[in-house]
């Protein structure tokens, strides 16, 4: 049996070597809180190339099998005796009394189109300080689709969920983090504003060459 006072003693041991050792680690990772071989987002997205790979990515995260190429589209379409299926993608807009918020064709699309929308804020906001040396066609097409593509996120999100928190702008500080929910009326103007910038921003059909075919227009 082990003595209580013993116990004390090496208790109060290992609370002072581990006082000891947090203290002493002050500042050593200093250096170590930038990854020199990680760039940071703002030292990353610098050039008009980097701009459209921030806008290809929100494609990627649209047509990724989670988002609207399995989960997404069938917990859109099928809510009716329309349509049907058997597949557990489909399951979130049928009735089933085991479904709650994690399921995952539920969650998946929900945390993609959040990306998506958080995307898109941060190319509207660091587009217009990259140099295009004189392309502002290319510059505002960029622009185009990220207002775009955060409209169709916070739509889908608010026809789906109703009460949502829209990204309006990126983080400021860590406050920005916690988003009050807004009611639907407001999202709605919201969507329409940022639909009333794509149109204003995005070049007309035939703009995007072979390569970019199926590109917002």
């Amino acid at each position: 049996m082990i003595n209580m006072k013993n116990y004390k003693k090496v208790y109060a041991a290992f609370i002072l070597a581990g006082g000891l050792i947090l203290h002493g680690c002050n500042g050593i990772f200093d250096d170590l809180a930038i990854n020199p071989n990680q760039p940071s987002m703002g030292a990353y997205f610098t050039s008009p190339s980097a701009v459209n790979d921030a806008v290809m990515t929100m494609y990627g995260y649209m047509s990724t099998q989670r988002c609207l190429g399995a989960s997404g589209s069938k917990t859109t379409i099928i809510r009716s005796d329309e349509a049907s299926s058997n597949s557990d993608y489909g399951k979130p807009g049928m009735f089933g009394a085991d479904l709650n918020a994690s399921y995952y064709t539920i969650e998946q699309p929900y945390t993609l189109m959040y990306t998506t929308a958080s995307q898109a804020s941060y190319i509207i906001e660091t587009a217009p300080s990259v140099d295009f040396s004189g392309n502002e066609e290319l510059r505002n097409a960029y622009m185009g689709e990220a207002y775009f593509w955060r409209a169709f996120a916070h739509y889908y999100l608010l026809i789906n969920f109703r009460n949502i928190s829209p990204i309006r702008q990126m983080p400021r500080n860590g406050d920005d983090y916690v988003r009050p929910l807004e009611k639907p009326a407001a999202v709605w103007d919201f969507i329409q504003e940022d639909l009333a910038h794509a149109k204003e921003l995005l070049p007309v059909k035939g703009y995007w060459d072979s390569k970019n075919a199926g590109r917002v227009t």
